[in-house]
């Protein structure tokens, strides 16, 4: 039996490849470079429920997690 630590982040899908909404297309080679250049220090990611987020400690429009390198 391994002694591996356990991780507790949960995982969120952030992008897909295909048409966005304004019609332009992003395929898979644009996200494997956003994913291999990401920095959390330079670009703080913060992945909310909806656009909007609420002021409100313990709402359902809070913010579920940053996005970490």
């Amino acid at each position: 039996m391994t002694n591996e630590k356990k991780t507790s982040r949960k995982k969120f899908r952030v992008a897909v490849s295909g048409v966005t909404a304004d019609g332009r297309e992003i395929n898979g080679d644009m996200l494997k470079a956003a994913a291999t250049s990401y920095n959390p220090s330079v670009y703080g990611a913060r992945v909310n429920i909806e656009h909007i987020l609420s002021p409100l400690p313990g709402s359902e429009f809070s913010a579920m997690g940053d996005v970490v390198g």
